[in-house]
This record gives structure tokens, sequence and C-alpha cells, in this order.
């Protein structure tokens, strides 16, 4: 698969999941502009990305997402692309929501939402010029469902999707896609933070932090990183506004089924009313 004259930012591009994108699309030629905030990290990985075969360019971006204002410190103009991957996240403050910090709270609000929502808006107009564009928002753990001690975590993700529907809607026709996915839990800096907060979290989330620490054999970050690239290609046109799951989705079979997923609601997030569980008592 091969993305040359394309450029693809990816957000968060020193964690796990972004640094499996960033080596994946610099072998398929693409033009790579890595985000990250940590610039020590990001020097390291922009050396690697370097020395791998790929006959694409390579940008680098040091930006706080946290700082609504990070777009003005920053070139515009490296923000403009084919495809965007909005990567970057944060999960803490981890506890009861009456124990969180407000601050963190904010910040997570600032990373997880209102970055992605910046680099669309400025993403889109050349997307919508050139007639073809792919906004890839990464979801997660939370946001179909709700998910005790990770308030802001859980909240932003399920924002992060119905922002995903909505663009979808207004772009509809304009060769853009926009899709969210659910990559699955794997080893990661989150996961160490799971760990970390065992003395306030007791459910089954602490056991699969434990099981992936222990078993370190963790395959969710390449199969999150084929569904990357199929939506990013010209495989999935006509998938657009949709809730992927990496692990348990067969998306590879979507496309035969095109018309009878572009009428329907499957795979987004949608209020559950009595007459869909066949109960008569709560609708009028």
């Amino acid at each position: 698969m091969s993305f040359a004259n394309k450029t693809v930012l990816i957000t968060g591009a020193t964690g796990t999941l972004g640094r499996a994108l960033s080596f994946a699309f610099r072998k398929s030629d693409a033009n790579l502009v890595v985000l990250a905030k940590n610039e020590s990290q990001l020097k390291i990985l922009y050396n690697e990305l370097n020395k791998c075969a790929g006959n694409g360019s390579i940008n680098q971006i040091v930006a706080d997402l946290s700082n609504p204002d990070f777009l003005d410190k920053t070139n515009t103009n490296m923000f403009i692309t084919d495809i965007l991957i909005n990567n970057a996240a944060t999960q803490s403050p981890i506890g009861l929501l009456e124990s969180n910090s407000c601050s963190a709270w904010l910040d997570i609000v600032n990373i997880n939402l209102v970055a992605p929502v910046f680099l669309c808006r400025t993403a889109i107009p050349r997307m919508k010029s050139n007639k073809f564009g792919r906004i890839i928002n990464i979801s997660g753990g939370g946001a179909a469902g709700p998910r005790a001690f990770f308030s802001a975590y859980s909240s932003t993700k399920a924002a992060l999707v119905r922002l995903t529907e909505t663009l979808a809607c207004e772009l509809q026709n304009t060769g853009v896609t926009v899709n969210a996915i659910a990559p699955g839990a794997m080893l990661s800096a989150m996961t160490k933070e799971v760990l970390n907060a065992e003395n306030i979290i007791e459910n089954e989330e602490l056991q699969r932090a434990q099981w992936l620490y222990l078993n370190k054999e963790d395959n969710t970050a390449a199969e999150a990183v084929d569904l990357c690239l199929w939506l990013a290609s010209d495989a999935s046109n006509g998938i657009t506004g949709r809730l992927i799951s990496a692990k348990w989705d067969n998306w590879k079979e979507w496309p035969k089924h095109l018309a009878e997923l572009q009428n329907s609601d499957l795979y987004t997030l949608r209020r559950i009313t009595g007459r869909d569980r066949g109960q008569t008592w709560g609708d009028k």
C-alpha cells in the first residue's frame, strides 16, 4: 500500500500506537509530519524514521496540545495535510470525579477533544479543495459506555466520536471521510498509569492492565495500524462517520455492504429506547 505524494500528520507520535503508525506510513512512502510534546523523544523518533526505508519527507512539530494556542506557535502550513490522525491523548486524572483536579480535567479536554477540533478545522479546507481527505480519530475505552474512575478520558472520547459523526455529515460528497477507531487495550504508558493507580481502581480495568504487563505479548497496535492504513486508502472509500473496533469488527468486508452500512446507524453512538429492546412502557 503506497501513500506517495500524500501528507500524513500523526499526533502523539512518540507513544506506542503513534510510533507504530509513523513507521508504517514511512514505509508506505508518505510525507510524514510527526507531532509530540516531548522534544527529546520526538528527536529520537525523527532520527529512527530517517534510517527507515521510505521515500517521503519527514517533518516534526513539538507542541503541547493542552495549550489551545498551540496552532498560533507553529507555522500553520505544517498542519495542512491529506491524512490527519488525531492520536494524541491522555487519561489522567484517574479516580472518582470528586477527587479529580479541575486543571487536569481541563487539560484532558484540550488534548483529547479541543486539539482534534482545531486540527480538523485547519486541515479540512485543503482536503475539500483536493476532493480527497482522511480524518482518523483515535477513540478507545469509555467512548461507547461508562468507564468508572476515568470520567475525563471517557467523556472526551465519547465527544470525539460524536465530532466524528458530525463532521462526516458535514463533509458528505466532498471526498473527505471521517472515522473513529477503538484500537483496543495495548501495552503503553497509559497501561502503566492504570497499574500505578491500583489503590484507586479495583475493577476489570486493572486486571486487563496487569494481564498486558505480565504477558507482554500484544498485537493490538498492529491491528490498529492495519485499520488506519486501510481507512487512509482508497479501499475504504464510502466508509465514513463510523466508530470501528480494530480488534473486533470485520471491517475489511464492509465495502461489500456499503449501501447497507450507509443507510443505517450501524457502528455509531446512539440512544437506546424502550422500543429498541421490545419494551412498550417507556415510549410515547
